[in-house]
């Protein structure tokens, strides 16, 4: 984000790059796009929190799949 000098990571910008770079098929493709965005989206914020980095994650987090990724004892 401009304003606050810090990168932003956003999940449905990463979806959109593989669908722009791998094509479209069918709705189990998209299914296997947004779950490989989310790997990537949480591969970034690792990234950048590993290295003492801010940043500004923006997606709909789902509660049950996502909480083992937060309640590692690398999260912040």
């Amino acid at each position: 984000m401009r304003e606050l000098d810090l990168p932003l990571v956003s999940k449905d910008t990463i979806k959109e790059i593989l669908f722009d770079t791998l094509g479209w098929r069918d709705r189990e493709w998209s299914k296997k796009l947004g779950h490989a965005s989310f790997e990537l989206l949480f591969h970034f914020v690792e990234s950048h929190l590993g290295a003492h980095r801010s940043l500004v994650v923006e997606t709909a987090f789902i509660q049950v799949p996502h909480n083992p990724v937060f309640e590692t004892e690398t999260a912040v």
